[in-house]
């Protein structure tokens, strides 16, 4: 492990989801369904990868999960709002109805953050998502830099 990555401690799961850290790209794998006390979970360890990163590069195995439930949909995007310039995901093993899914709930981010949508990639592996956040992480240093300096 890295020392960035010792420098933050994670929980290994949140219910039956596994969660790991690997230097700053915290992947998720998604076993079943997702409920609004697990999300309720999940977003302090994503704002603490916020607060220690100044950024959030998102890697999340869904070829295991059933879904949100609507609770869930709604905090999670109801957070997103306002951290999405600094946080970009990458997701394999979705299906297409988890994808059209995972769209929806990204366009909904973009109309409440007024404009702002985290970068969301479909890709065919973990490997090639770890490629392609690793070509977000400039960007996403470039906005967390702007984002303190505008007191954010």
């Amino acid at each position: 492990m890295s020392k960035i990555a010792a420098a933050l401690q994670i929980p290994d799961s949140v219910a039956q989801h596994r969660l790991s850290l690997h230097g700053d790209i915290l992947h998720i794998e998604f076993i079943g369904a997702l409920d609004l006390g697990m999300m309720k979970q999940l977003v302090p360890i994503y704002q603490a990868c916020i607060a220690h990163f100044g950024y959030l590069l998102l890697m999340m195995d869904v070829s295991r999960s059933s879904g949100f439930d609507a609770d869930a949909r709604r905090y999670s995007v109801n957070w997103a709002k306002d951290y999405a310039s600094v946080q970009s995901a990458a997701v394999y093993g979705a299906p297409v109805f988890v994808r059209s899914f995972l769209i929806l709930l990204n366009r909904a981010t973009f109309l409440l953050s007024k404009g702002t949508a985290a970068e969301l990639n479909f890709v065919s592996s973990f490997a090639e998502g770890q490629t392609w956040l690793d070509g977000q992480r400039s960007k996403l240093q470039h906005a967390a830099a702007e984002r303190l300096r505008a007191g954010g």
